[in-house]
């Protein structure tokens, strides 16, 4: 499954559970860089805490499974480029204008999230 497929995913989850701050794929996408780059490590016990307004009742283990799969693979990413030293590829969300019909892109969401 490609990111694109897992961040839609992932963005029905967030609204599904009611998530309070972290609400799309772009703002969570621009959260994990933002853990990732405080001056000492944040465990993920205590960050992904931020993310519901109380912890979710998942509808299935392998639901819960596949989020923790897809969060964790996005962390290393974020991660594994960081550590190297490369620019960061963010998450941004893409949408028509509805004034031109072209696709726009909306940075807010990654920049709230960070």
């Amino acid at each position: 499954m490609d990111t694109e497929q897992n961040m839609t995913w992932v963005d029905s989850i967030l609204s599904k559970y009611n998530s309070q701050s972290i609400s799309s794929s772009d703002i969570l996408d621009g959260f994990l860089t933002g853990v990732l780059l405080c001056s000492k490590p944040v465990a993920k016990e205590t960050w992904i805490q931020d993310l519901f307004k109380a912890p979710p009742i998942w509808e299935s283990d392998i639901e819960e499974a596949r989020f923790h799969q897809i969060l964790d693979q996005r962390y290393g990413t974020i991660k594994s480029t960081l550590e190297a030293g490369d620019d960061i590829k963010p998450v941004f969300r893409y949408e028509e204008d509805p004034e031109s019909g072209e696709e726009a892109i909306f940075t807010l969401g990654w920049c709230y999230g960070f």
